[in-house]
This record gives structure tokens, sequence and C-alpha cells, in this order.
């Protein structure tokens, strides 16, 4: 098989042409409108510090006041024209935002209206380093703590290769390293493939590598609009039915694959998704507390449901109450009994 795929790399390598792809000199919004006024007021610049002479500074003043209104009037149709498409074109809005990011990892701190603001559900593996988080007090465990179910779901059946995907954020590639550690670590285990796929971009080649590999049994990290992506992708390629496992992160919400308010973004219809996901295994922390009536932190006690899923959603802005609430039950008591715990 190794032999195989040697040979059909190297047809690829001589009877497929390359191109190489250069990085974006002007701005995503830029158009082509704007790229002969810029190059227009950088020679008056360089005209004008070369001769100091009123008559030039005028002339590249005048044109920086053009450019400017021209690049103002070019980003806001651009963001207009990207929110009227977001729902059909996705890949465009995450392109942007991912233009505009400095950097792919957490930020150390987040501030809502001039406060401090934190999540209780927060479950990165990125916020354990305390290097960079050191004031960080962790209320929910790391999806780390996940990494030894797939290992241990992968002994029971006794599936000795897997492959990984994962949307490149932080918080999966983290999650991603723990994984393939884990693997490596236990023995008799052999990942065939680790895919990576930028947010905003579809996964065709990802997952084009993953049925050259022959994976069978595929962990998915990656955020519900991603996933969605893999998935439908994955139906459109034929990797799904009884040969396939997929095993996703059991914290997304349900019916995550048709997305908000039914567009999931991708061009799979219902049935299609349903067909490519058909015995995913989804992994969890699970939730012990089923009877908030007998809940007791330290004297508190939840008589009313409502009252707590009330506090909840207020707190945390979060309508999924029913997957979050013995989790935030406790987070929410654990906050009031820290002193000096601001919420």
């Amino acid at each position: 098989m190794e032999r195989f795929y040697d040979l059909l790399t190297a047809c690829i390598d001589d009877c497929v042409s390359k191109i190489k792809i250069r990085p974006r000199k002007y701005p995503i919004w830029f158009t082509t409108d704007l790229i002969c006024p810029l190059k227009q007021k950088n020679v008056a610049d360089k005209h004008y510090k070369a001769s100091q002479s009123q008559e030039s500074y005028a002339v590249f003043l005048e044109q920086r006041k053009e450019l400017k209104q021209a690049k103002k009037r070019a980003y806001n149709e651009y963001l207009c024209d990207m929110q009227d498409q977001i729902i059909i074109n996705g890949k465009r809005f995450w392109s942007f935002v991912n233009s505009r990011r400095k950097n792919r990892s957490l930020p150390t701190s987040l501030t809502y209206n001039g406060s401090s603001a934190v999540s209780g559900t927060a479950s990165s593996p990125g916020l354990s380093d305390q290097e960079r988080y050191p004031l960080f007090l962790r209320l929910y465990p790391s999806d780390t703590i996940l990494v030894p179910g797939w290992e241990a779901l992968l002994r029971y059946f006794r599936w000795k290769k897997v492959a990984i995907i994962y949307e490149d954020v932080e918080m999966f590639s983290l999650l991603m390293k723990e994984l393939v550690l884990l693997f490596e670590d236990h023995g008799g285990y052999e990942v065939l493939t680790v895919e990576h796929v930028q947010s905003g971009f579809e996964p065709t080649n990802q997952i084009q590598s993953l049925k050259n590999h022959n994976a069978r049994i595929i962990i998915i990290l990656a955020y519900p609009q991603m996933t969605r992506q893999i998935t439908c992708q994955a139906y459109r390629m034929g990797l799904y039915g009884r040969k396939y496992v997929w095993m996703l992160p059991g914290w997304l919400s349900s019916n995550w694959y048709l997305g908000p308010d039914g567009e999931n973004g991708v061009t799979c219809s219902e049935e299609q998704m349903k067909s490519a996901l058909e015995g995913y295994l989804g992994i969890k922390v699970l939730s012990y507390t089923k009877d908030f009536n007998k809940v007791n932190f330290h004297g508190v006690v939840s008589h009313e449901i409502n009252m707590f899923t009330t506090l909840f959603v207020t707190i945390t802005r979060s309508e999924d109450v029913k997957s979050r609430q013995p989790r935030g039950y406790q987070i929410l008591f654990s906050r009031m009994n820290i002193p000096s715990c601001k919420m």
C-alpha cells in the first residue's frame, strides 16, 4: 500500500501543474480601483519629500484625502455585502475574520463594558497555561479530560488505526497534540494522518487525504460550523456508512448539524447529513446530577429549577441550559462562595 501511495504522489508531482501562492499584498477588502490611487499617493509623497515644496505637499494632501474616502467607501461596501451573504457564503466572513487576527492564540484577558469577564464553562486546554493566565481559576475541566475517553473507546472496540482532522485554532491543536501523545504513550495505536483545516476554508483536500490513507476511525476536533463542512464533504466523497466511525466532541448541541435557524451553511441536505453522521460517537463530561432538587451546596438548595435556569441564563447569556445545568449549578455557587469574587 505504501508503494502505491508513493507512485500516486510521484504521478501527481509530475502531471499536476503547480502555482506559487503569493502572500496577500493588500487587505482582503481592497478593490482594484484603490490600487492606482494608492500608487499615485505614494508617488506624490516621494515627490514632496524630494522637493519639499508647498505645491507638491498640497497635491499629496489632496490625493491622500481622496484615497482615504475611497478606502472608507470600499471597506463599508465590503462589510455590507459580506453581511448580506453571510448565510450562503460563510467562508468569506471567516476569511475576513482571520485577516484581522494578529495571532491564533487565546487573549490573555477579556473585558465586557469595562469590567473583567470570565467564562465558567471555558474548556480550552490553552487556559491551563499558568504562565499566560496566572489569575485564571478553572471551574470547569479542560477538554483534555476527554482524551482518555477516546483512547478507552478505541481499546474497547480493539481499533488500532485512527486519523484526526481538526480546526486550526489553539483549542483544537492543543487537544490534537494530547491525543497523539496518549496514543504514542500507550503503544499499539497507529495514527494514519493528522489533518488541519483553517477556519473559513473548505476541507476538500483534507478529506481526500483521509480517503487516501484508508482512514476508517476518524476523530473530528472542530467547532460546529467546521464540523458541518467536514461532515458534508465526507458525504460527498463517500466516507460514511458501516465501514466508517466518526468520533466528535460530545458538547455539540442537539441538532448541531442543522446549524442556526436550520441554515447549516453547507450544500448537503438534512438527510444527507444524517446519513453521514449515522452511528457517530460523541464524548463529553458525564453529568452526574439529574434531580436538582436534591442538590445541597453548603446549605444552598435549589427548590425551584426554573429559578436556577433563569439565573444561569441571565449570568451566562446561554440558552443551552439543558446540557450546562449540572456544571453551571456548581460553577454558579462556587463563585458565590469565593470571597471578593465579582460576577
